[in-house]
């Protein structure tokens, strides 16, 4: 079994299950160009190319600031029609309900 936390707070109960400071993998953020390459890669694959994709992107990745599970996660939530509004992606409704999704695998 494989648990991602920010941090080893963010486990909670889990950690007494999973911690172990010899299996500890610190990952750092994407770099820009990682980032940039992850959303391309997410808009192709999840067929987003009809929305504003720049604007969007700008967004995601100003907020996600690299961690690419809130990239993955705010792409995910774009694909789906209540986040839409013609080409327009509903930046703030869809930032709050990935915070709170992400929040809960904490």
């Amino acid at each position: 079994m494989i648990a991602a936390a920010r941090d080893y707070r963010c486990l909670d109960a889990l950690a007494h299950l999973f911690w172990d400071p010899r299996k500890v993998v610190n990952v750092p953020p994407l770099t820009q160009l990682e980032a940039h390459a992850l959303f391309d890669r997410l808009v192709e694959r999840l067929q987003l190319s009809h929305l504003d994709v720049e604007r969007f992107r700008e967004q995601v990745l100003d907020s996600a600031q690299g961690n690419p599970a809130e990239i993955v996660e705010m792409c995910k939530l774009a694909a789906q029609p209540q986040y839409q509004r013609g080409s327009h992606v509903m930046f703030a409704p869809l930032r709050i309900d990935a915070i709170i999704k992400l929040g809960a695998l904490h």
